[in-house]
């Protein structure tokens, strides 16, 4: 932990609204904390639009790409088609503590975010001379920040040190904490949130966060618990503020002015495509190129005859007189046009069948249906006619298969919390074993915090 510490900066935006132009503040961030920065309105804006700009990045990045590729490698959604040994242990389920991708994408970056948010909420707290409203909106931003930092290092690797401060000294060789008292304190930064945040967005389009965005990782949380009751409810909320619509036009779900996103993550304004997902899982159909990564037999056959999603998600190249299929959600691969798409971390539809799930398990199950449907028939399809809460329930998680596929790993996610995960696994992966359900320590960092331990199996 003590590695990136040392080595983190704070991100300050000229572009209030747009979060795209950056420059970097070399003093350490404890420092940057109790400085000047939360003295004025304009300059802790600027430190608060950095955590955006943190979450994005023009290589995977658990926030932007990688928890969708490489643990939709994971599961059962993705295949890998090229030779990077270390995207292959993904696909395989073999990776090793030495990983890089899992050290970068799964461990440094949420870790170097959630330093850059203990900063801000310090920083925020400390400040008398902020405007009130200006300074709620913010410290609920920061806030959220952490949980969904904390919210993807507690599911990929079950037990990680939780860090809610910048005391470096201290924090350097904290233990690992236990899943439960991460998924509280998630709990608890969101609940706070919601009561911070406005239901207005900040700005401009939906790149920084509001009270819905904060609820609907509320929801996710609670489900995962099988707190059925807070999951329906908080759904709910978001379900009937009229802010969101579900897009029937299926084309329109993943642009920039989505009646169906939450959330938003955008690109700088100078990368050369819109989306990792769009850059690194779209392929051109022209010409001979394999793509890297295509949707697995199992995924494929999963959408049923005349859904619209395998039409307008989906796409397929032949080359060499083989045919591969390949996720086409994200159309735009590389443009130095006007951006058109977003990747979205939150959405619409993922609400209503988390209140459809947790409708079946609080047996209202003609309910339930009635939100299975509305996805159904958006895409097509005629509605699920079915009384009992088994069928229901896979019914539900069926159809979140085929909607919210190659969308942050949900797949893999869901796995893991149905306790499907060994079941499906073990039938299409050779080398499947149980403990490849947790991430691997990386190695880096068991090596500077004597205090931390590996997972099973690895």
């Amino acid at each position: 932990m003590k590695s990136l510490i040392y080595t983190l900066t704070i991100v300050l935006l000229f572009s209030i609204s747009s979060c795209k132009k950056i420059i970097e503040v070399d003093a350490p961030i404890d420092r940057i904390s109790s400085g000047s920065v939360f003295l004025e309105d304009g300059t802790a804006l600027s430190a608060v639009l950095g955590l955006y700009s943190s979450l994005a990045s023009q290589t995977p990045t658990f926030s932007d790409g990688a928890a969708t590729i490489w643990m939709g490698l994971a599961a059962d959604e993705l295949n890998y088609t090229s030779t990077d040994a270390e995207i292959i242990a993904f696909n395989t389920n073999m990776l090793t503590s030495s990983n890089s991708l899992v050290y970068r994408d799964f461990w440094r970056n949420p870790y170097e975010i959630i330093y850059q948010a203990n900063a801000c909420i310090e920083g925020l707290e400390r400040s008398a001379s902020l405007t009130s409203l200006l300074k709620k909106q913010l410290t609920g931003e920061a806030l959220f920040v952490r949980a969904f930092c904390y919210w993807y290092l507690v599911n990929l690797f079950s037990d990680v040190p939780l860090i809610l401060n910048t005391n470096y000294e201290h924090n350097s060789l904290i233990p690992r904490t236990p899943a439960q008292n991460i998924m509280d304190q998630i709990i608890l930064d969101l609940q706070t949130a919601r009561g911070l945040l406005s239901i207005n967005y900040p700005s401009d389009g939906k790149l920084r966060v509001n009270y819905y965005t904060a609820t609907a990782l509320l929801s996710r949380v609670y489900l995962y618990r099988k707190n059925w009751q807070a999951a329906e409810e908080v759904a709910t909320e978001i379900i009937s503020s009229g802010k969101y619509s579900l897009e029937t036009d299926l084309s329109k779900t993943f642009l920039i002015g989505s009646n169906e996103a939450l959330w938003q993550i955008a690109q700088p304004e100078n990368s050369l495509f819109n989306t990792i997902e769009g850059s690194r899982l779209a392929v051109s159909l022209a010409g001979t190129a394999i793509p890297a990564y295509t949707i697995s037999p199992s995924l494929n056959s999963s959408f049923e005859i005349g859904d619209k999603r395998k039409t307008s998600w989906t796409a397929t190249k032949i080359v060499g007189g083989v045919t591969y299929n390949f996720s086409y959600k994200y159309k735009v691969r590389f443009s130095t046009a006007a951006k058109t798409e977003y990747c979205i971390a939150f959405r619409l539809a993922e609400m209503y069948l988390t209140r459809a799930e947790a409708r079946a398990h609080l047996n209202n199950l003609a309910e339930a249906a009635a939100d299975l449907n509305l996805i159904r028939n958006k895409a097509g399809l005629t509605d699920f006619v079915g009384t009992d809460m088994n069928a229901v329930l896979g019914a539900v998680l069926k159809e979140k298969r085929v909607e919210c596929f190659a969308e942050y790993g949900q797949r893999w996610f869901d796995l893991k919390r149905t306790g499907q995960l060994d079941k499906i696994l073990s039938n299409i992966k050779s080398a499947w074993i149980p403990n490849a359900a947790l991430l691997p320590i990386p190695i880096t960092e068991l090596n500077l915090n004597i205090n931390l331990n590996q997972n099973p199996g690895y």
